[in-house]
This record gives structure tokens, sequence and C-alpha cells, in this order.
């Protein structure tokens, strides 16, 4: 498994949405994805990932840093009243979801109370 498919898979168990890059001119493969305000970019290289958005840029990491660095990492809490809906407890978030294994938007894990 390559290091774009890893990251692809952890962005798919998170519920986040990322698209392939469309931009020819770019060598290596290029996943985007957003993240909180930002939209990010995984290029693939020889020695890991680069990672960048706007100005803000990282290289040589695993997908698990890319995970960490643009997603967080920790535990939060579904402290929604209602049920089928998903509130997060660190960002705040809510979905008509109830039953996420992690926040779409902050990328932490969902714990139990």
């Amino acid at each position: 498994m390559t290091d774009t498919d890893e990251l692809r898979r952890m962005l798919d168990e998170r519920g986040v949405v990322w698209w392939p890059s469309d931009e020819p001119w770019n060598e290596g493969v290029i996943t985007h994805w957003h993240a909180g305000p930002f939209k990010w970019t995984a290029i693939e290289g020889e020695d890991g990932l680069w990672l960048n958005a706007g100005v803000a840029g990282y290289s040589s990491l695993l997908p698990e840093q890319a995970i960490e660095a643009t997603l967080g990492r920790g535990e939060c809490e579904n402290v929604a009243v209602e049920p089928y809906y998903f509130e997060c407890s660190y960002c705040g978030h809510g979905l008509n979801f109830s039953n996420l294994f992690f926040c779409p938007i902050c990328g932490r894990k969902v714990v139990s109370e």
C-alpha cells in the first residue's frame, strides 16, 4: 500500500471527503481535502508525503503525520441531545448522523461517555 493509499484510507475512515488532483502539470499522486478553513494538498514523493495549505507546508510525512497535522488528534464525544444527530464536544460540528467513529471536521476519535 502506498502512502497515498494509506492517507486516503485514513481520510475515508474519518468521513473526510477527498479528491484526486486534476492538475496535469504536477508530478506525483495528489490528494486534496478540506480541514477546518483550509484546503490541504498531499503529494506523494520518494521520501513520503509533501503537504501544504497555501503558505503552510510540511515535507517527508507519513500518512499518520499528515492526518495529525491537518485534522488533529485526540478524542471527543457526541454531546448531541437529539437522537440520530452528532455534535462534537471539541469543535461543535453538528451532523444528522449519529454513528461516527471520527469527527469529520477536527478528526478526533469519537468515544463513548
